[in-house]
């Protein structure tokens, strides 16, 4: 029966304490008491001591560390939920994580989808790791990601692995494909059979309609063109053969295309399954809108998310304009960054079914909406700031019911006219330091929001602490310019005096003053239904987040032609 802990811990002691006796011994002993005679011998036998020391001594003290790591706190998880916890890790990090301790290297090792990730786009995948992918992987898809060079102009996929046969047999997933790069060969590049998801960069030479035809699995598709003529483009753009794709493909990113958008749209007719559409850094060769020129298609009231991302205006109005025969379906969630400016583009698009919720990201410098079955998001270009704020006319302000924005934006009477039937207001307000211009809360709690908001029921105020030098330790926090009960009592009594009636629902999170609302709280629970404050750290989160593109981890620095 092994000793138990305190017993073993007893006889480390003593194993300590003859270390230390020979050591002394050691120490204490002269040249004039050693043995000369057979130095060899001797030395001989010392560097076998040695050496079996060193491995006993290792394997003890690896022993008594692995014993000691079982009671640090993160070794008490579960292997299982340690291999989630690395599942946040890159490659690199996970080889890392493996080589702390043998629990962690356990799990690590024991993780296959740990090991699914050949990413070659941010380091070099040697032939030995190659290996090591593979085994450790067990028999789960892969996910490849080349690493994309441009020297000299001419893009080429480098520092492969000589296992990529092996690794493509595996692929699910494949992107910052040069197809074909010189350094692969076509029996690698057409041996993905099971290959679903594939970001490639089409060259003049490219055979993608052998490729494409090659692989029946693929759903998802993007594509880079690397820039040459027209002709070239609608060459190989027409190599995305709809015989064979339109009934399956249900994603296709378009990069870096300068095609007039009317020979897009007749490209795009025979998608029939299309679910998901999205063009990046594409331009127009054509000057403005053409009625004549554009081509119904089906594709568009089908689409479950379009994009545009670094688009000119000219080219997104091909897509959006109100006059054209494809509508924007109302179960279509439509992203447009950077929006055009009112007087680029004139008229620039209009959505049939109405928003009713309108939510401002001040850092992100967009507007979101939400209809009734789907969200537009329009991002600006320029100047965001709250003095200069207005809202884009593309999407009538008439019907929104719930506003939400992240900071204290003063509204003119004028703006809040267009928010008739307001019922919601949730806003963040940072209160302004003595001295400082920030504005202040009555910017917006005001007999003007009182007049032209008879509809509101719900109000939530978030107050927030500034961040930056001021929160350091070692710096005095100013004193802050905050009347914020005040203000929000004469809010409620000028709606009592107006309306007549009490105020719906009042909700303050304060994470500045909270303990300042006490003495007012019988005031403001007479003038409201409901009324209620919440203290502690305000968590800014999206009201409702807007559906994310599908990640192919493309290279989004060619788009720029940096090497």
């Amino acid at each position: 029966m092994p000793p138990s802990l305190e017993g073993r811990i007893e006889l480390i002691r003593d194993v300590e304490g003859l270390l230390r006796t020979v050591l002394d011994n050691i120490t204490k002993s002269d040249s004039s008491s050693r043995r000369n005679d057979n130095p060899l011998e001797q030395t001989a036998q010392l560097d076998a001591a040695l050496s079996g020391l060193g491995l006993t001594y290792g394997a003890m003290f690896a022993a008594l560390r692995r014993e000691r790591n079982v009671f640090s706190p993160v070794n008490r998880f579960p292997k299982e939920i340690l291999g989630h916890i690395f599942s946040y890790n890159d490659l690199q990090s996970t080889i890392q994580a493996s080589a702390v301790c043998s629990l962690w290297r356990t799990a690590a090792i024991g993780s296959p989808r740990l090991w699914t990730c050949v990413d070659m786009s941010s380091r070099v995948i040697t032939n030995e790791m190659a290996q090591l992918i593979l085994e450790r992987s067990g028999d789960l898809p892969l996910d490849v990601r080349f690493r994309v060079v441009r020297p000299l102009a001419q893009y080429f996929n480098a520092a492969v692995p000589d296992r990529i046969a092996d690794i493509l047999a595996r692929a699910k997933s494949v992107s910052n494909l040069v197809a074909l790069s010189e350094n692969l060969r076509d029996n690698h590049v057409y041996s993905a059979p099971i290959m679903t998801s594939l970001h490639t960069l089409l060259l003049g030479s490219t055979d993608l309609k052998k490729l494409l035809r090659k692989h029946q699995h693929i759903r998802h598709l993007s594509v880079f063109l690397a820039a040459s003529n027209s002709a070239s483009e609608t060459r190989r753009l027409a190599q995305i053969d709809a015989t064979h794709l339109g009934k399956r493909l249900r994603t296709l990113h378009l990069s870096n295309i300068s095609l007039p958008p009317s020979a897009i749209q007749r490209f795009l007719v025979n998608f029939a399954s299309l679910e998901e559409l999205s063009f990046t850094g594409c331009s127009s060769r054509e000057a403005e809108y053409q009625d004549a020129h554009y081509v119904a298609s089906e594709v568009q009231t089908r689409l479950w998310l379009l994009s545009f991302k670094a688009c000119t205006p000219e080219f997104v109005v091909w897509f959006l304009h109100p006059d054209g025969p494809t509508p924007i379906s109302p179960t279509t969630n439509l992203l447009v960054d950077p929006t055009p400016e009112d007087d680029e583009v004139k008229p620039f698009f209009g959505r049939q079914e109405p928003a009713t919720f309108l939510y401002i990201d001040f850092a992100q410098k967009s507007f979101t909406y939400a209809h009734e079955n789907a969200m537009t998001r329009l991002i600006r270009a320029g100047e965001f700031d709250p003095p200069s704020l207005y809202f884009p006319s593309y999407i009538p302000l008439e019907a929104v019911r719930v506003l939400s924005w992240s900071q204290c934006v003063p509204l003119s009477a004028a703006q809040l006219e267009s928010f008739g039937n307001l019922s919601e207001l949730s806003f963040s307000y940072h209160p302004g330091y003595v001295g400082s211009s920030r504005n202040q809360l009555s910017s917006i709690l005001n007999v003007d929001l009182v007049a032209n908001c008879p509809n509101l029921t719900y109000l939530e105020v978030k107050f927030r602490r500034h961040l930056g030098r001021h929160e350091s330790s070692s710096v005095q926090p100013p004193s802050y310019k905050d009347d914020s009960e005040v203000v929000v009592t004469m809010f409620l009594e000028a709606w009592n005096d107006v309306r007549g009636s009490k105020f719906g629902c009042v909700s303050l999170r304060d994470e500045v003053k909270p303990q300042r609302w006490s003495q007012y709280t019988p005031v403001l629970q007479a003038l409201t239904n409901i009324f209620e404050v919440v203290s502690g750290m305000v968590v800014e989160n999206e009201p409702i987040p807007f559906p994310e593109l599908r990640q192919f981890h493309a290279d989004s620095s060619l788009l720029h032609g940096r090497r």
